[in-house]
């Protein structure tokens, strides 16, 4: 930005010079030919003085078919270059706010997983029943269930929204008692009395960087650690 913006300036300077030489070389050419003639014998050269418009007297420019005046003047090199200097400050801004994106769209993505994983807990403490967690490789998505007992059958039911995870890319699931998982599906048990297996999780990010997400068997609520995020 601060390159366009210097070149900008030097064409504010240097333009109008360059532009000036040819007007310069037609001024001097013209004079030239003028002088000829009139140093030619037997020719003779009067200039005609232009008409004056007496005030008071409406001037009708031409127009084109369209009614738009034909007189219109274009931008001047000063407009141009105002213009180029200020879309160059708006880059300058906007710029490293776009690059940031990806990482405000991951942290929502880490703050949508944690609200998920606490809700489904509390919901299953109010209800009292059981409610699973399931982590999906292959749509790198989480899905919620819920357990009912209907005539001594269990039932699964589907509860709340599928969670997608991109940008971040789900890369293993940990589940005590039961080992590391990197492919399929992986189901977490919430029992209903505020308990849940104890789970961790590694994602990668967009820029190749992992990260390991640890929830609380006790509370449900998630811990973001990522400087120990590896996958076995």
């Amino acid at each position: 930005m601060v390159v366009v913006v210097i070149l900008g300036i030097w064409a504010a300077i240097v333009v109008p010079r360059l532009l000036d030489e040819p007007e310069k070389a037609r001024r001097t050419s013209a004079a030239t030919q003028i002088r000829s003639f009139e140093e030619a014998p037997g020719i003779s050269i009067s200039f005609l003085t232009a008409p004056t418009v007496k005030l008071g007297v409406k001037v009708k420019m031409p127009m084109l078919p369209t009614g738009a005046s034909i007189n219109r003047s274009g931008f001047t090199l000063i407009e141009l270059m105002v213009v180029i200097v200020i879309l160059s400050l708006v880059s300058f801004i906007s710029l490293p706010l776009l690059s940031n994106r990806g990482d405000g769209d991951e942290r929502l993505v880490l703050r949508r997983i944690a609200g998920t994983v606490k809700n489904l807990y509390n919901e299953a403490t109010l209800t009292r029943d059981e409610h699973l967690l399931t982590f999906d490789f292959n749509r790198n998505s989480l899905l919620m269930f819920r357990l009912r007992s209907n005539a001594g059958v269990i039932e699964k039911e589907s509860f709340g929204r599928e969670v997608l995870l991109a940008p971040l890319q789900l890369k293993q699931v940990d589940v005590e008692g039961k080992g590391a998982f990197r492919t399929g599906q992986v189901s977490v048990r919430i029992l209903p009395l505020g308990w849940m297996e104890q789970t961790r999780l590694v994602v990668r990010k967009e820029s190749g960087d992992e990260v390991q997400l640890a929830f609380s068997p006790l509370t449900g609520s998630m811990t973001i650690d990522d400087e120990h995020a590896t996958v076995q």
